[in-house]
């Protein structure tokens, strides 16, 4: 295999040249833990039109983090499955169409 790059030393190189993915797990986990993604916390995306009203009574229960993504989306950080799918029962559904995604594959 020929590799053209500029950071010859990337984990996934060197996963690739010792046959190792575990580099790559390694270095994946440690960022993962340092920027609150899963498996280390859990994540809920929230969509439509009721998204906003709901994400604003969400943002009031404790121990869950509300973020605004933009076009009628916001992302709800928890620090376990269990506090989200909580945290989420506790808020009344909105009248509007609202989409819940937990652990969302594109965020």
């Amino acid at each position: 295999m020929l590799v053209q790059t500029r950071l010859p030393h990337h984990e996934v190189l060197r996963a690739a040249v010792h046959a190792d993915p575990g580099v790559v797990a390694d270095a994946e986990r440690a960022l993962r833990r340092r920027l609150g993604l899963p498996p280390f916390c859990a994540l809920a995306l929230l969509g439509g039109p009721g998204a906003e009203a709901y994400a604003a009574g969400v943002a009031d229960v404790a121990g869950l983090d509300v973020s605004a993504l933009g076009d009628d989306r916001f992302l709800v950080r928890a620090g376990g499955h269990d506090s989200l799918a909580d945290g989420l029962a506790a808020v009344a559904r909105p009248q509007e169409r609202l989409r819940v995604e937990v652990d969302p594959t594109d965020v």
